[in-house]
């Protein structure tokens, strides 16, 4: 729907924001996390992952690969990978017209030396099927 309960109140790249009244009460939102059991360490190779995303408001699934070891120091130092990033929501568009919802997805690599030196914005890449 398009009542305030259901549209974002800030809209960000990096997400949607909302923000609740008393008059604008928010739903509770349950998640997740998944981790392999042991982690999963190597140097070289690849990974292939099948998946069924979820479809829903206020979703937001992701792959993600952090480091076992802070090697480097504390995040963004020693590295993670987001093998992809989406959004759940099924009727999410840009000031375009342009899906940014389930049908877009993205794939960043984090570096830097702290969070303010973040490298990610020359390694994002996004695309809409």
């Amino acid at each position: 729907g398009g009542g305030p309960h259901d549209t974002c109140t800030g809209n960000a790249f990096y997400g949607c924001e909302r923000t609740g009244s008393n008059a604008n009460i928010i739903n509770p939102i349950q998640s997740a996390r998944l981790r392999s059991s042991r982690g999963l360490n190597f140097k070289y190779g690849k990974v292939e992952i099948s998946a069924q995303l979820p479809k829903g408001d206020w979703l937001w699934p992701a792959i993600w690969m952090l480091p076992t070891y802070t090697e480097y120091g504390r995040w963004p130092a020693s590295g993670e990978i987001d093998i992809m990033e989406s959004r759940g929501n099924r009727h999410y568009y840009d000031a375009n017209g342009r899906s940014v919802g389930v049908d877009a997805y993205g794939s960043t690599l984090h570096f830097g030396p702290d969070y303010f030196n973040n490298g990610w914005s020359r390694a994002h890449q996004s695309w809409v099927k």
